[in-house]
């Protein structure tokens, strides 16, 4: 009897891990992207935030994520390009020092709920266990939405915003090795990982083409707090050069609303470089102009 009822308890646990694991799957829109899409957009944190599709008149999927490097936005194309209908959009999008890192941790939940285990690198299944007991923890709470809802009905004050964006400078410059946002020089490790990380976006762009995917590349807005933190010369050496240099090399089409005279204001910001409700609403009808209407 003993045996039986520690039987079924583990039963009730191995089914309830899985409807809470599935659960949560549900809530990743990574794991249901749709079919027939007219555009999708690549991207980390500023991508997240600065793009939606639903009050457009074109179907698109926001494959974004909080961080997310250029490895795993070519991971992502290669395994969403089918969704997309001929002639589609492949929006990759490339803020500031995107080229400065070679690519992060990707054992994190999202990636483990929409991706198969041999496409993430580095799969660790003790990591994996972890997600499920994260899930069964709180299987209705949805990590994706909490995301974007966290700053609901916060209203950032200027010195928040002036923190964050002085936060931002010292992550690029004690975790990237950024020699100062003041100037615009690069190390000759950073080269070589701007060289890298170029290649990538050039194989991208190559991979949308040969799946009949017209590739753009967009530089997403930063606010004139964020603007004021980082001089021209750094921006043109750590951004501008390399992706000019794509642009030359694969005749690519390029956007750039990094410092647009209408997505300035801070009024426009969460913080000091992600869009708002009000920003978004700006930035994406200017882009779809930009790019349907072009």
């Amino acid at each position: 009897m003993v045996f039986i009822l520690i039987g079924i308890i583990l039963i009730a646990i191995i089914v309830y891990l899985v409807a809470a694991w599935r659960w949560q799957c549900r809530s990743n829109p990574m794991c249901h992207v749709p079919q027939e899409l007219d555009m999708i957009n690549l991207g980390s944190t500023y991508a997240f935030y600065d793009f939606a599709y639903t009050d457009t008149e074109k179907s698109g999927a926001n494959l974004a994520n909080v961080p997310q490097y250029l490895d795993m936005d070519n991971l992502l194309l290669q395994k969403y390009i089918d969704h997309l209908k001929k002639g589609g959009k492949v929006l990759i999008v490339l803020p500031n020092f995107v080229f400065a890192s070679l690519g992060g941790e990707y054992n994190r939940k999202v990636y483990y709920e929409a991706l198969r285990r041999r496409e993430i690198k580095n799969f660790d299944q003790k990591r994996y266990w972890k997600c499920v007991w994260k899930a069964a923890k709180e299987p209705f709470f949805h990590e994706y939405k909490k995301q974007k809802e966290r700053w609901k009905g916060h209203v950032a004050s200027i010195e928040e915003k002036q923190k964050h964006a002085d936060g931002r400078v010292a992550d690029w410059e004690e975790k990237l090795g950024v020699v100062s946002v003041q100037t615009g020089e690069v190390t000759e490790t950073l080269r070589d990982c701007i060289r890298q990380n170029q290649k990538l976006v050039k194989d991208m762009i190559a991979f949308c083409r040969e799946h009949e995917a017209e590739p753009v590349l967009i530089l997403p807005p930063t606010s004139e707090i964020m603007n004021q933190k980082v001089a021209d010369a750094c921006i043109e050496a750590y951004l501008k050069e390399p992706v000019l240099q794509i642009v030359k090399d694969t005749d690519v089409r390029m956007l750039d609303y990094l410092r647009q005279k209408n997505l300035q204001s801070e009024k426009l910001y969460l913080n000091s470089d992600c869009l708002n409700a009000e920003g978004q609403k700006i930035f994406m009808e200017q882009l779809m102009k930009d790019i349907w209407d072009a």
